[in-house]
């Protein structure tokens, strides 16, 4: 694993410098923040190599032109899986994050939260365990992570907790509310006067910056009738409290990567640059690349020389 992980240093420090990839500056990628892998039970897959289903996987992201990507499996995040893919995906040019889809204790059937985290975050201290093992064990004390059957367990914390261990962890982290519309969504789970008290906590924008396959009627009450009262309430700007409506595949077979997503603009293959982008989504995050139909300058080159000096 010492090897892997040298590889995958040299690969993302080339990547992340390697200009070549934005040669003409922030361009629209094709980014899915909900992916689950074969160390999920609800993911699918006959392959038991692991290097042979790491190319299938990576070939699907490429089939489908995924350029980032987020591992969100339930409960749990398996670093030795998360690399041997992410290795595989870099030798692409596909940028994936580490993550966790985290069952948290919030309304009537439990909350699915999408926790994506800097890939620093994921790698293990002196006392061999990553901010995000650290975080999972606060979540879960002693209880299991799952059923009897493999199926995820709330954890400990409500979404207000959640938010608040990983901000003493000091993690680098932001969220995504996953299938809002389904089974342990936003917007099933939870009623009008919980969602707000959530706006008025200020966590929108800050913590939680999207809202994954939003159905247009939740997204027309959530602004036009939450948002509006909160922000009346504050003085502030409607703005402040609208996160990012994203689409993502949430896949349980290698066939379904990819399928969904959303169109990112970002300059660079980072964390702190996917991070900006949903933070400033209005600019930065489509549900088709904008077509350019007017001038603009796309390249600046500038040579020194005796006639400029």
């Amino acid at each position: 694993m010492k090897k892997i992980e040298k590889k995958l240093d040299n690969i993302v420090t080339d990547i992340i410098r390697d200009s070549s990839n934005f040669p003409e500056g922030s361009k629209y990628l094709k980014a899915d923040f909900h992916l689950h892998t074969k160390a999920d039970k609800e993911f699918k897959t006959e392959i038991s190599n692991y290097e042979e289903y790491a190319e299938k996987y990576v070939n699907e992201l490429k089939r489908n032109d995924i350029k980032i990507g987020a591992i969100t499996n339930h409960n749990k995040f398996d670093k030795d899986e998360f690399e041997i893919i992410q290795s595989a995906a870099m030798n692409s040019g596909i940028f994936l994050l580490p993550g966790v889809e985290l069952s948290v204790n919030d309304g009537k059937g439990g909350l699915h939260t999408l926790i994506i985290f800097e890939p620093e975050d994921a790698e293990k201290d002196v006392n061999n365990t990553s901010k995000i093992e650290k975080f999972l064990n606060l979540a879960f004390k002693s209880k299991s992570h799952f059923d009897d059957k493999g199926d995820p367990l709330r954890c400990d914390l409500n979404l207000d907790n959640t938010i608040k261990e990983l901000n003493d962890l000091k993690c680098h982290y932001f969220i995504v509310l996953a299938h809002a519309n389904n089974d342990c969504g936003f917007f099933k789970e939870l009623g009008g006067g919980r969602i707000k008290d959530f706006l008025r906590s200020g966590y929108f924008r800050k913590y939680i910056l999207a809202c994954q396959d939003v159905s247009g009627s939740s997204k027309s009450t959530f602004v036009n009738n939450w948002v509006k009262e909160v922000a009346k309430e504050s003085g502030r700007n409607e703005i402040n409290y609208i996160p990012a409506f994203i689409s993502a595949s949430d896949p349980k077979k290698i066939e379904d990567i990819g399928t969904k997503y959303s169109y990112l603009k970002i300059g660079d293959y980072s964390f702190d640059a996917v991070k900006f982008s949903l933070m400033r989504h209005e600019l930065r995050v489509k549900n088709e690349v904008p077509q350019v139909d007017y001038p603009c300058i796309k390249t600046v080159r500038v040579d020194t020389g005796k006639a400029m000096s």
